[in-house]
């Protein structure tokens, strides 16, 4: 009986407190919510999840559809392309995970339904070559940041940078002396926002074309 009493006692308390700040302060907002607000408002805009693009690098290789949408990168399934305006944004999803052809979003790479040899062997991008067979690590410009999962022993076909470049934060390749001033911005930042896109069809998901320069 105590314990009910004291449970009620603190009932009473707590609700004196909010008829105190509703009779007294109502017109005090939390500053906490107002910058909650502000955030959300914020990147719910359309033209602001749209300006984040900028972050990411273009592939000038690469010539999009009519459609603003989402892309499988031929021959790396780590990366994806966003088309905005007719240009393509070169795009990564988190470590440990792969962009999903059919779904056109980053899943777990256990889960991802991706291709890395399907007809894309010679269709690399901008400062990459194609090879046959890499072995060990690529070099990036976090090279100490790397494990075994990034450094495979056997060997691979793929596409790699080309000599005198490295991956950079982005997952495209740039000169060593760009390391420091690249935008290290989350690649995968828009991939779940609540931004209403035109979604790709299957058809159109081949649409996406690669000038090969020789």
């Amino acid at each position: 009986m105590p314990a009910v009493q004291q449970l009620l006692r603190v009932a009473s308390v707590l609700a004196f407190m909010v008829a105190w700040r509703l009779t007294f302060e109502p017109e005090k907002e939390d500053p906490i919510v107002e910058v909650l607000e502000e955030i959300v408002h914020t990147y719910e805009e359309t033209k602001s999840l749209y300006d984040l693009l900028a972050h990411f690098p273009v592939d000038n290789n690469i010539v999009c559809p009519e459609r603003d949408v989402h892309l499988p990168y031929p021959g790396d399934c780590t990366r994806y392309i966003t088309c905005r305006n007719y240009k393509a944004h070169i795009r990564g999803c988190p470590r440990f995970m792969k962009f999903d052809n059919v779904a056109l979003r980053c899943r777990f790479a256990t889960d991802a339904k991706c291709s890395d040899t399907e007809n894309i062997e010679k269709k690399c991008g901008s400062n990459e070559v194609y090879l046959e067979c890499k072995q060990g690590c690529e070099q990036t410009c976090e090279e100490n940041s790397n494990d075994y999962i990034d450094c495979p022993e056997d060997c691979v076909k793929g596409c790699f940078c080309k000599e005198g470049f490295v991956r950079g934060p982005l997952r495209n390749c740039i000169p060593p002396r760009k390391c420091n001033t690249t935008d290290s911005l989350e690649p995968w930042f828009l991939i779940n926002s609540r931004r209403k896109h035109s979604e790709a069809s299957p058809s159109e998901r081949n649409d996406v074309q690669f000038i090969i320069h020789s």
